[in-house]
């Protein structure tokens, strides 16, 4: 390899400027990746015989975008993906083979969500007739009626696309409004942010292995050194706050939990308090009053399967978390929660859980699934039998205790009427 430490830093040395590419605003990205599965789930099939070059155009390009979102490969090893490149099924997964260009310079397999896997199908449909006119067997070709070729480079129509869906438009603060400049890379560095805030079990080394990084420290500066993105996840983090203390407030959503029930009692304190003061207790003054609450409190909230999250990233709140009572909370520096400890029975025993009676169906799915494991025969009179045993007990405790009993505001808030 001619630069083995990086031809960024070649480049620095030599006197030329590098730039960092720019995490999209959550908000804008999720509109793009949203628009774009509608865009495939709707126009799969009807795109693939089009005799409009635009509408095919737009098709390749929303599966390029859910495959750069999901998958977090380069725009170069996207474009090279071909026929056969997809395995497995809904069931058991989807595996995705593609080339590793700057690491290791090689093809390997990837394990990608059922949403890579559809658009991967749509290009295979689109690009047949092409596939079978040249023998070239890449995904991103079309055919079209008059027997013309075309071969789509995708990453230099996003922004066509992202105006053709109509992305809000990007407002800096201070700043006037503009579109927002959608590059290549930006999918890969999103894709890196969105596993290691939100993905269950996020840990540095899986999201290294999966991006084929040659370092972690390379992997960190994706994730940590960053202040944009750093400010971009408060603003999502506070908005889903806000949402959370919104539906509390309105009634919309059954909690329990330590903190579900701490929340709704501050919830109803705060609506007796304004109809005191003969005040318009709507679920949007309110649910922004309960929010302001959360933030002062040092609420960090994380969805995961089984339960939401509020742990501060504190060392108090470490100390009290339930996934971190067996581990050395007292002799490092540790501070939040250590979600690869938590699960349904962890979380029902924790200060900081916010317990839903909508996440019972993942519960309900972990029973099923460790009831058939022990009901096999393999299973009879040996350890791993005796745990999984055990383990549907604790399950179906937290279910009946935690799942089962979440209950809403008794009063609707929003059929409150405004005092005279």
């Amino acid at each position: 390899k001619p630069f083995p430490r990086g031809a960024g830093l070649v480049a620095k040395v030599k006197g030329v400027g590098t730039h960092r590419t720019p995490i999209p605003p959550p908000k804008l990205a999720i509109y793009l990746l949203e628009t774009s599965a509608l865009w495939v789930q709707d126009r799969a099939h009807s795109s693939s015989g089009s005799a409009d070059r635009n509408e095919v155009l737009r098709l390749a390009t929303a599966c390029w975008i859910l495959i750069a979102a999901f998958s977090a490969r380069r725009d170069e090893e996207i474009d090279d993906l071909r026929e056969g490149c997809l395995q497995g099924n809904d069931e058991s997964g989807w595996w995705l083979n593609t080339y590793i260009e700057k690491t290791l310079q090689r093809k390997e397999w990837i394990p990608v969500p059922a949403l890579v896997a559809q658009a991967v199908q749509a290009l295979s449909t689109l690009s047949k007739s092409a596939r079978q006119h040249t023998g070239d067997d890449r995904l991103f070709q079309w055919l079209n009626p008059a027997g013309k070729v075309y071969v789509f480079d995708v990453g230099t129509y996003l922004d066509d696309f992202a105006a053709k869906v109509q992305v809000p438009l990007h407002q800096p603060r201070g700043k006037p409004a503009v579109a927002w400049h959608w590059h290549p890379h930006q999918f890969r560095r999103f894709f890196a942010v969105l596993y290691f805030y939100r993905y269950e079990g996020a840990t540095l080394e899986a999201l290294s292995h999966h991006l084929r990084h040659f370092s972690l420290e390379m992997t960190r500066r994706y994730v940590t050194q960053d202040p944009e993105v750093a400010a971009l996840w408060v603003d999502v983090e506070w908005g889903y706050m806000g949402h959370i203390a919104r539906s509390i407030v309105a009634g919309e959503r059954s909690v329990s939990g330590a903190m579900g029930d701490r929340l709704k009692k501050t919830a109803k304190h705060l609506i007796d308090l304004f109809r005191r003061k003969l005040m318009i207790a709507s679920p949007e003054r309110v649910g922004a009053t309960l929010k302001l609450i959360m933030q002062r409190q040092g609420l960090v909230l994380t969805p995961k399967p089984w339960v939401t999250c509020s742990c501060p990233r504190t060392k108090e709140a470490a100390k009290k978390a339930a996934c971190r009572r067996d581990g050395a909370t007292g002799t490092v520096d540790v501070v939040g929660p250590d979600f690869a400890r938590a699960g349904p029975t962890v979380c029902s025993l924790c200060p900081h859980a916010i317990t839903e009676g909508a996440r019972i169906s993942f519960v309900d799915a972990e029973i099923a699934h460790l009831e058939a494991a022990v009901a096999q025969p393999s299973r009879a009179n040996t350890l791993f039998g005796l745990l999984e045993e055990a383990r549907v007990v604790q399950l179906t405790e937290a279910r009946e205790m935690q799942y089962k009993s979440a209950k809403s505001l008794p009063e609707k808030l929003a059929d409150v009427e405004a005092p005279e």
